[in-house]
């Protein structure tokens, strides 16, 4: 028997079937719609009776508009509410292709491969929803940490994709009721049809939806971390406004696990909002998750769980602090997966501190460890409730020896290494040749592209933009803050990062020395903010250094000597830092800066007059994808050697000492 692709391998198929079509596709509104084909293909499969209407709509696949039409009746027929959700038209010239991919699957695993198709657009940039994708894993530690049961309530209030929902309700007949809010239209279309397609029961609500619930017995949650200014509630109060949301609707008993930025468990400006909150006695547990854990950012976060009103509990006026920043083992693409055994030891150390107040000191697994912490304790640190700052790390004696430490990560590293090479392979694979037949035009930078494919100047570029707001015009390449406005003697040990050029990398932003200011001084330099999607650029100095802003560094600062550019919606922003990012590029920005030796610099206008290449949509985000895995393949080959290093030294290390003891 031929062997059995893969969840990533149909995700793939599917993938290159859509983004091969696409042209200017928009993964927002096109999720929904793959979603249903799926559901539509599925019940042909589980259903006899509608295999017949699955084979109509296969075989009107070569007319665009009728099978458009074809989709939209069949899935108004079969699933209603799903159509609430899913459209189709005439203008998405990628549906014959995805159905005839579907097709050539088991619809047995679709649950699955709509979530690895959701997480590589997430990944990629292509869905912009302003949240983050919970993963299954997390999701479903969330759910064990709170235990739902017979005739409960579990509410989401930002619900994204619906990944805490399906977790909420999968395999758990029990519940009353599963509600979650989007925050969103697009939120909303893909956590309902996430919902559907899994064949589980769960209210999702509509943006503008008002939640007529009293108040719920469990709240789990995985909020926007940088909610944008046009998001209202909770959201527009920042972490500690999702947290007072979730105590707002939480029934007394109930528990609640909220997913936050790191910086609210030990931000001074945020010491008194925690010191509200433990004078309540309402924390009953933070635990530090590992960064990579959530797809396309590596954000650490932390789960905070709150628990309203307990009756005697084992714990009173103390915080379980569990620090789990060293688990896991990081796979293809970077992301970061939690093993059972560690997800296990997080659950099994807030099970017993539950009952007994009780800490096990001497864990067996040193990635993760625990320690509780009274209210006086936290008052006097100014109420941080980072667990490194309180956990201590494990007995030094009980861990392995630094060479088997090395070598474990060297084999991690190899093993992500081959998974990069084959995602690379198919990227390459799947774009040779597309692009090098029919009429030419020159490339600014040498070469030939499609005739067909628009060659302007960044500035008239950019200011084609329709997104941006008209009551507080922003420029859209603005550099950053003169010497006078942001002085050196501005910079504090903690508060809002500041990007600076030699913080600047190869698409990457260094933050081993970054600069920090205070918030107040952040307020009043509030148009040098950065934005997720922004680009920022050395106008000093070695030239083509620039990094895409990813959602983690949303509202840091560009400072003196860089470029901010904020593409709106008129070019991908990870095409336009991939594509600044080619050498003859960096080589043009050379010979247009001004100056001698490292005082070289640009100005906005010289960079306006950059001539950028404009393919089609589907060639943009295949460019960004290509330039993400490679940037990520180099990251490894460099980690790798300096492994390796350390290892030689290692090594002989511990032989001599060996030696030297006997």
């Amino acid at each position: 028997m031929p062997e059995q692709p893969t969840i990533e391998d149909v995700a793939r198929d599917v993938l290159a079937a859509y983004r091969t079509n696409a042209r200017q596709g928009d993964a927002n509104r096109d999720l929904p719609a793959i979603a249903a084909i799926m559901v539509l293909r599925w019940t042909a499969w589980s259903h006899a009776p509608s295999r017949s209407d699955w084979q109509t709509v296969k075989k009107v696949a070569v007319d665009q508009r009728v099978l458009a039409g074809a989709l939209e009746e069949l899935l108004h027929r079969q699933a209603p509410e799903l159509a609430k959700a899913a459209r189709f038209s005439a203008d998405m010239p990628w549906l014959a292709a995805v159905v005839r991919a579907i097709d050539r699957h088991s619809p047995e695993r679709f649950v699955d491969v709509f979530e690895a198709v959701l997480v590589d657009l997430a990944r990629g940039g292509e869905l912009r929803t302003g949240e983050f994708h919970t993963p299954r894993v997390v999701a479903d530690l969330m759910v064990t940490l709170v235990q739902p049961g017979f005739g409960s309530t579990v509410h989401d209030p930002a619900c994204g994709s619906g990944g805490i929902l399906a977790a909420a309700a999968r395999g758990n007949d029990r519940l009353k009721s599963v509600v979650g809010q989007a925050l969103n239209t697009t939120a909303w279309a893909l956590a309902s049809s996430a919902m559907y397609l899994q064949g589980q029961v769960a209210k999702v609500l509509r943006p503008e939806t008002a939640l007529s619930y009293p108040e719920f017995d469990f709240v789990l949650s995985n909020p926007p971390f940088n909610p944008s200014s046009h998001r209202a509630g909770a959201a527009a109060e920042g972490a500690f406004g999702w947290l007072h949301r979730a105590l707002a609707v939480l029934a007394d008993g109930g528990r609640a696990v909220i997913v936050l930025p790191a910086t609210a468990a030990g931000s001074a400006r945020e010491a008194a909002h925690r010191g509200r909150l433990l004078e309540k006695d309402l924390v009953e547990a933070v635990i530090a998750l590992p960064p990579q854990l959530f797809p396309g950012t590596d954000v650490a976060p932390h789960m905070w769980v709150l628990a309203k009103n307990r009756k005697h509990p084992a714990g009173r006026r103390q915080v379980l602090l569990i620090d789990a920043t060293r688990a896991g083992t990081r796979k293809a693409r970077g992301d970061r997966e939690l093993a059972k055994e560690e997800i296990a030891a997080i659950i099994d150390a807030l099970m017993k501190w539950r009952t007994s107040a009780r800490v096990d000191d001497h864990r067996k697994d040193q990635r993760v460890q625990a320690g509780s912490v009274s209210f006086e304790e936290l008052d006097k640190s100014g109420f941080v409730l980072t667990p490194g700052r309180h956990v201590a790390r494990g007995p030094a004696a009980l861990a392995p020896p630094r060479a088997e430490v090395l070598l474990r990560r060297h084999e991690e590293i190899a093993e992500e290494t081959r998974g990069l090479d084959a995602l690379i392979s198919g990227a390459a694979s799947s774009w040779q040749g597309l692009h090098t037949s029919g009429p030419r035009q020159d490339d600014p930078f040498g070469g030939k592209v499609p005739s067909s494919w628009r060659i302007v100047r960044l500035a008239t570029l950019l200011s084609e933009a329709t997104d941006r707001p008209t009551d507080r015009p922003d420029k859209p390449i603005r550099g950053g803050p003169s010497g006078t406005a942001l002085t050196g003697a501005m910079y504090t040990a903690t508060g809002v990062p500041v990007v600076m050029p030699q913080d600047i990398g190869d698409n990457v932003l260094c933050t081993d020395r970054v600069k920090y200011v205070a918030e107040e001084t952040a307020r009043r330099l509030d148009s040098f903010r950065l934005r997720t999607g922004d680009i920022v650029l050395a106008r000093r100095g070695e030239m083509g250094r620039r990094a895409l802003v990813r959602p983690e560094q949303d509202g840091w600062l560009f400072g003196t000597g860089c470029f901010r550019i904020r593409c709106g919606n008129v070019v991908e922003p990870g095409y336009l830092a991939a594509y600044l990012g080619r050498p003859d590029v960096g080589d043009w920005l050379t010979d247009q800066a001004q100056g001698v030796t490292k005082l070289v610099s640009i100005t906005t206008a010289v960079l306006g007059e950059l001539q950028v290449v404009l393919p089609p949509r589907e060639v943009q985000l295949a460019a960004r994808q290509a330039d993400e895995l490679i940037g990520r393949r180099l990251a490894l080959a460099a980690e790798s050697v300096d492994v390796v290093g350390q290892l030689r030294r290692t090594l002989l290390g511990e032989i001599m000492g060996e030696i030297g003891g006997g």
